[in-house]
């Protein structure tokens, strides 16, 4: 895991809000297959505003053993520990970031998934969202996801599920 938090990776980082710092949410998730065995990976970072060093608060790689994973469920679970996690922790003010731009879009504009198995995944994270006042939904490319996304590989990789806060790892300059 100290592999995948201290490998250089690009970022877009959006304009932040109000204040010293803001946190981002940084999300992915897969299955092996679609449907197959799955992973999400999440990842919260704590910015300093204008500088861009950031340091990393909080990562998750979750492994799900259903053969009926999709990619969308995994996404959605990757979104849905990290607003879980900003919950326990009140990290804010937060935007959200994904490689999943109908995700994304979905929670931005408010609108239901048309798949009824991804409904109950996305009011979870939707009435999350609202109670924790995410100031932003940006969708960046794939690219620009590496951390998140090696989180979900090391997952479905793995078979294991670990999440933790991170103490102790140096602030990065982006």
């Amino acid at each position: 895991m100290r592999r995948v938090l201290t490998t250089p990776c690009e970022r877009k980082i959006p304009p932040g809000t109000e204040g010293n710092h803001f946190y981002l949410l940084l999300f992915d998730g897969g299955p092996r297959g679609n449907p197959g065995p799955g992973g999400s990976g999440t990842v919260v970072a704590k910015v300093a505003r204008g500088t861009g060093v950031y340091t990393i608060c909080w990562v998750s790689s979750m492994s799900y053993a259903s053969r009926t994973t999709t990619n969308n469920i995994a996404e959605n679970m990757g979104l849905l520990m990290g607003l879980r996690a900003r919950h326990r922790n009140w990290w804010t003010p937060m935007q959200v970031i994904g490689d999943c731009r109908i995700i994304i879009h979905q929670q931005k504009t408010r609108t239901l998934p048309k798949a009824t198995h991804l409904t109950s995944l996305y009011r979870r994270s939707r009435r999350l969202a609202d109670m924790l006042n995410v100031t932003g939904w940006n969708h960046h490319r794939r690219a620009h996801n590496k951390m998140a996304d090696a989180l979900a590989n090391m997952a479905v990789d793995s078979r294991r599920s670990v999440q933790r806060h991170i103490m102790g790892i140096d602030s990065v300059t982006s």
